[in-house]
């Protein structure tokens, strides 16, 4: 009788183990907010939440570690071993508007993929809209596990499913463009020059191509020239003539932007240094 109580104790305690064992996904939410900053008042003080099913819709903050416009939180997220659960989730924006009032952004609206972002009032909820998540499947699946770290990254575009931060702001290109020459020692030196809209932060350019119509180059310079400036420009040598490239062949540059995409062609074709010294002593004279 003792052992059948024993084996029973030890039964049921192993099927209580069995029952309960757990395992923990540390997911690593990330709400890319660029696409809609602009219309937040007083972005640069706004606060930015995550609410979740698993810890009862209590705002949790999330925080811009890099000051690009991407807030996270680290949520470890308890669920059956071998097994998945479904997280439903949702972010909050607050601020204040320019009359001091409270200002609360949601996703969802007319702007919402509806793919991905569900009617809160199904959830017992109101206000934002509600996404969803299959833990840990689904973030296997996509591949967002992180090495060594151990996390899972869910990163989303504000108000746009899919696993990935906003697309680059698309560049409208430079709003004009100039070109001149100067001498340096026995050099022809040419000065490329564009103009952008400061606003237009999709026109940061990363690298720059110079060549000529005789086959030189391209040869690719990079660097960073912020479109905020409104005005920036590269200098480079064009020979003494004597050389390929020679006068009369036209020179070009072509930005490329931090977007990949490229600029419209700026030309310049450089005039000999004697024709050059000749005209700017005529100028003085």
């Amino acid at each position: 009788m003792k052992i059948f109580k024993y084996f029973l104790i030890t039964l049921l305690s192993l099927t209580t183990l069995f029952s309960f064992s757990q395992e923990v996904a540390p997911v690593t939410f990330r709400l890319d907010l660029n696409d809609v900053l602009d219309d937040i008042p007083n972005s640069d003080s706004a606060q930015v939440f995550i609410q979740t099913n698993v810890a009862n819709w209590v705002d949790i903050p999330m925080i811009d570690i890099g000051g690009n416009g991407i807030y996270r939180k680290n949520i470890n997220i308890t669920h059956p071993t071998g097994q998945d659960i479904d997280v439903f989730y949702r972010f909050k924006v607050t601020s204040f508007g320019a009359n001091g009032l409270p200002y609360t952004l949601w996703e969802g609206g007319t702007n919402a993929d509806t793919n991905c972002l569900f009617d809160p009032n199904d959830y017992g909820l109101t206000g934002g809209a509600v996404r969803d998540v299959l833990v840990p499947q689904e973030l296997i699946a996509n591949g967002t596990y992180v090495n060594p770290s151990g996390e899972f990254k869910l990163t989303h575009c504000f108000n746009v499913c899919g696993n990935a931060p906003c697309p680059p702001t698309p560049c409208n290109g430079f709003l004009n463009d100039s070109t001149w020459q100067m001498c340096w020692g026995d050099q022809a030196v040419i000065v490329f020059e564009w103009f952008t809209d400061p606003q237009d932060n999709g026109c940061d350019v990363s690298a720059v191509k110079y060549g000529n119509a005789d086959g030189a180059g391209p040869f690719t310079y990079p660097g960073i020239w912020p479109s905020a400036n409104g005005y920036n420009n590269f200098t480079v040598h064009a020979g003494n003539g004597q050389m390929p490239p020679n006068w009369n062949v036209p020179h070009y540059l072509v930005l490329q932007y931090t977007s990949g995409l490229i600029s419209d062609t700026i030309w310049h074709t450089p005039i000999s240094l004697y024709s050059w010294m000749h005209r700017s002593e005529s100028n003085i004279l």
